[in-house]
């Protein structure tokens, strides 16, 4: 039987931040990936590292984990690494009075979470940012919304935790997971683990571990387009949102235009199949070039979808397994990436002193196992 200190399963955002930190501490670390680095929600979404855009119970987490990025990006370049990631400041656009009223709500509430965020009118948006179109009536402006280029990401981040000594070990997948005296063995496709502590990062797939773990994941799958323009001149210079929720827009060093939102796609979780619709992406296309007109003149080059996963409450799963003792979870979060490197932290805490901070408390998967919780 193969040994590990810490296991790790899933090669995401959240299970390789978790991985980089653990190895910074010494431990020694496995991570094991059913399929491709970065092959599930970590390597097919839009990159938005924005804060303002979040709902309010992950406000904290995004903010947090900003800073984060911001400190993996300068870590990684003393090491001759380049993150890919961007602290560009955002802007988040309102189109019609219903929206721009929701935007000047929400300043408030956003400053008492301890985000930097200032409302703008329509000219005072555009005075900023040329480019925006005449259907912006306003937007809210925040220094710390930013992005990544993902597939850069996700190629750096297994260089680094593998210079760190961390192993990496792709296209295994997890069967079992059960406690045997004073350890946790972990039966794969490509053999068994004997660990110290296991890390559950495998976002929607986590479902598929019900049985073993003998709990409710009650995770729903959710699939979102992406589309990635010709390369242009720059055009855009910031992180923008939407206050619909309905679009993300930004634009990348080597001149490609990034374009999101969550408009749904088809496909199956199962094996990992995603597709965009026609309908959601004439709805992305003409959503953004409100925005920003000039995209108008661009052509789109590539579109595909993502999947995601959701709880019932819409928040992630993240803290012990509730009854299995050295486990922890981190499940699915509509601010996955954005919040991936806060979770990684707070999961790694949680592992090392057998405590759950109390940030993270309100997204226990316990909430969802209560019988467990008592046992």
């Amino acid at each position: 039987m193969n040994e590990a200190e810490v296991l790790i399963v899933g090669a995401g955002i959240t299970g390789l931040c978790a991985a980089l930190e653990l190895v910074r501490r010494g431990r020694e670390v496995v991570v094991v990936e059913r399929r491709e680095i970065g092959a599930g929600a970590s390597g097919n979404n839009a990159g938005s590292c924005a804060v303002q855009n979040k709902p309010r119970p992950l406000i904290t987490l995004a903010r947090e984990s900003v800073q984060i990025w911001g400190a993996l990006q300068e870590n990684l370049q003393t090491e001759g690494l380049d993150l890919g990631y961007v602290r560009s400041g955002g802007l988040r656009l309102a189109e019609t009075q219903e929206q721009v009223e929701e935007l000047e709500l929400s300043v408030d509430a956003q400053r008492a979470l301890g985000v930097s965020v200032q409302f703008l009118s329509g000219r005072e948006a555009r005075e900023a940012a040329p480019y925006l179109g005449e259907s912006v009536q306003a937007a809210n402006w925040c220094p710390d919304d930013g992005f990544c280029d993902v597939l850069h990401s996700m190629a750096v981040l297994p260089v680094a935790v593998r210079r760190h000594g961390g192993a990496i070990v792709t296209h295994t997948e997890v069967t079992a997971i059960e406690r045997v005296g004073s350890s946790l063995h972990v039966r794969t496709s490509r053999g068994s683990w004997r660990a110290g502590r296991v890390l559950i990062c495998a976002g929607t797939w986590t479902r598929d571990l019900e049985r073993t773990l003998g709990v409710s994941v009650p995770l729903e799958p959710k699939i979102n387009i992406l589309s990635v323009t010709a390369r242009t001149a720059p055009v855009v210079a910031h992180m923008l949102t939407h206050v619909s929720h309905r679009l993300t827009m930004k634009q990348f060093k080597i001149g490609t235009v990034m374009i999101g939102g969550g408009w749904p796609g088809v496909g199956d979780y199962r094996t990992y199949q995603a597709r965009p619709t026609f309908e959601s992406l004439r709805g992305n296309w003409q959503m953004a070039v409100r925005a920003v007109p000039a995209l108008a003149q661009l052509n789109i080059l590539r579109s595909w979808g993502g999947i995601d996963g959701r709880s019932p409450d819409g928040l992630p799963l993240v803290g012990p397994v509730p009854g299995l003792s050295g486990a922890y979870m981190a499940a699915c979060c509509p601010a996955g990436w954005t919040t991936g490197p806060f979770i990684a932290q707070q999961l790694v805490e949680m592992a090392e002193t057998g405590r759950v901070p109390p940030v993270m408390a309100p997204f226990d998967p316990a909430r969802y196992n209560p019988l467990r919780q008592l046992t």
